[in-house]
């Protein structure tokens, strides 16, 4: 079993990233700035993720059979 997590960076999405490695969960996470997830997570795989350029969701959801998408909070005005 393999959990996206977006927004692992953030408050919500880093709990949700230790809740599912905890539970033994396969986690990739997923954003737009691969270098921060990189430092952050140097041991999970990272995958690019930007809500605004649909070309990068395929390859981003390829594999994942759960989803934790958290919206960055700049898309609420679009």
């Amino acid at each position: 079993m393999t959990v996206l997590v977006s927004g692992a960076t953030g408050n919500v999405g880093s709990e949700v990233v230790r809740a599912c490695s905890a539970a033994g969960m396969r986690v990739r996470v997923a954003g737009s700035r691969l270098s921060v997830l990189e430092k952050r997570y140097p041991d999970l795989e990272r995958v690019e993720l930007d809500f605004t350029r649909k070309e990068t969701w395929p390859s981003a959801l390829r594999g994942a059979s759960n989803l934790f998408l958290m919206r960055p909070p700049s898309l609420a005005n679009m």
